[in-house]
This record gives structure tokens, sequence and C-alpha cells, in this order.
């Protein structure tokens, strides 16, 4: 997702409305910093909630918040702003997602043992 508007830059600052080329490219390069310092500030707290809740309910959650910001995404995409928001939810809910796996691998591995 964090990659969606890297070709069309220019198109996408055009199409939300942006009149100035450099106000408009910030705008869009924002869509695409969140991902990543969601990812850095959450990744930590994310952790916590894994330990916390387990591993099910903490994934369960990152999956119905994706599923939330990509309904957002979808029906209000031409709005920057409910796209900005939508974009917030992903990072938020990225690191539930993309952390499980080796979580998963951790456990089974040491379960084994």
């Amino acid at each position: 997702m964090w990659t969606t508007f890297f070709s069309i830059t220019t198109q996408a600052w055009q199409y939300y409305g942006f009149t100035d080329a450099q106000e408009g490219e910030n705008a869009i390069s924002l869509l695409s910093i969140i991902f990543m310092a969601g990812m850095i500030v959450l990744s930590i707290p994310v952790m916590a909630a894994f330990e916390k809740y387990g591993f099910k309910k903490a994934v369960g959650f990152g999956v119905v918040l994706t599923g939330i910001c990509a309904i957002v995404r979808g029906v209000f995409g031409d709005s920057y702003t409910a796209v900005l928001v939508a974009t917030v939810g992903f990072a938020v809910a990225q690191p539930f997602l993309l952390n499980s796996p080796g979580l998963h691998a951790g456990s089974v591995s040491s379960s084994k043992q």
C-alpha cells in the first residue's frame, strides 16, 4: 500500500486538488512516510500487545483494522483527507501483520525443542 502513488505522484496530487507542485508532492510523499514511521514507532508497543493479548487477538486486530481502512480508502478514495486517515490506520495495522510471522515461527520452533 505504501508504494501506491510512487509512479503517479504528479497525477495524484493534481487529482486531489493541490495546485502547488511542492505542496502536492509533499502531501503524496507523506502517505508513504506514514507507513515507515508507523512501523518504526509502533513495532515495540505492538510486541507488547502480542504478549498481553496473545497472537490471535493481536493479528486479528491488525486484520480488522486493515479491512476497515481498505473500505474507507475504497469508498472515499477521492478525498485526500480520507486517504490520509486510512493510511494512518494501515500504518497502525501494519506491525501487527508484518511482525507476526517471526513471532509465530519462533513459537513453533521453541515448542518443538
